[in-house]
């Protein structure tokens, strides 16, 4: 979900990601979206070294591509974001409406009670990928503003550089208008969240919109201003899977993980496979080793 990054340029080579003739085999479905692929692969290697059978597929397709694969029955596992999980699974897209603000476990615990009986959803992670409004630490501390509710009825005051699909998403649009934020100007014509950091640096916007795992947003310099009312829905990394696939045993190394994931580990991962120079599985593998996990020939 990092901005619709992919990892279509650096694929992993079909030698690295093993495969299993056995129909005992854990399916893993991956997207192209390259925060999502690499924290698929980091659940899923979790298990692998824990002794399950795992059979990661190729890359393919969106978030929720992934997801419906497993809700179909047709993959047995991967990751979903808790708030686009819940509109799918009930089949509305209310994210972000002001007048049905969840927080973080409230989402989670209507997902849970949603899916369906033959899906299960795994302990939630720490950290989250939702849109962000971001200032520079220049413009936080002038304004005194670090969350949106402190910018509430000030954002005429900045203008707003955003990706072309942000502005469009109506969970931010909606969460705007509950901050009663209209800014200035919007200038849309930002394609990545690094050229959206600059132009924040240069002060040629006051304002910014892209995703909280983005690794554009690692900087000191860059601020992400609390979204203190839940206006945004959440969006919260949760393992999705077939129900009955996974023990107790497998379930709490998945709990392991999601512990550990918060959302600056999420943008450190991100960092290292859109950097170009680490493949996603590699990235993953080398996660677990730095976090505690046996260490284990993951791609063998």
């Amino acid at each position: 979900m990092t901005v619709a990054a992919t990892l279509a340029a650096c694929a992993v080579p079909n030698d690295m990601v093993p495969t299993y003739p056995s129909s005992d085999a854990l399916t893993v479905a991956p997207s192209e979206v390259i925060g999502h692929e690499v924290l698929t692969d980091v659940y899923a290697l979790a298990l692998r070294r824990e002794g399950v059978l795992v059979e990661i597929a190729e890359p393919a397709g969106t978030t929720t591509d992934a997801t419906d694969k497993v809700l179909a029955g047709t993959s047995d596992f991967t990751i979903g974001y808790s708030g686009q999980l819940l509109d799918d699974v009930e089949g509305a897209d209310s994210s972000g409406a002001a007048d049905s603000a969840m927080s973080a476990t409230e989402v989670y615990d209507q997902l849970e009670a949603s899916i369906p009986d033959t899906v299960s959803v795994g302990p939630a992670a720490r950290g989250q990928d939702k849109p962000v409004v971001v200032v520079t630490e220049h413009t936080s501390t002038t304004m005194n503003v670090r969350t949106m509710s402190d910018l509430s009825g000030r954002c005429g005051e900045l203008r707003l550089a955003v990706s072309p699909q942000t502005a469009l998403a109506p969970e931010v649009r909606s969460a705007l208008r509950g901050y009663d934020c209209q800014f200035s100007d919007v200038v849309t014509d930002y394609p990545n969240p690094t050229e959206i950091r600059e132009a924040l640096r240069s002060g040629d916007v006051g304002a910014g919109i892209t995703y909280s795992s983005d690794p554009a947003l690692f900087p000191p310099d860059m601020v992400r201003l609390d979204d203190d009312r839940n206006l945004i829905q959440a969006q919260t990394p949760v393992p999705v899977f077939a129900s009955g696939s996974l023990s107790e045993e497998d379930q709490e190394v998945l709990a392991k993980v999601s512990r550990k994931m918060s959302t600056q580990e999420m943008i450190k991962l991100n960092a290292a496979v859109e950097s170009g120079r680490t493949h996603a599985i590699a990235a993953a593998s080398g996660w677990l080793n730095d976090n505690g996990f046996e260490s284990s020939l993951d791609a063998g």
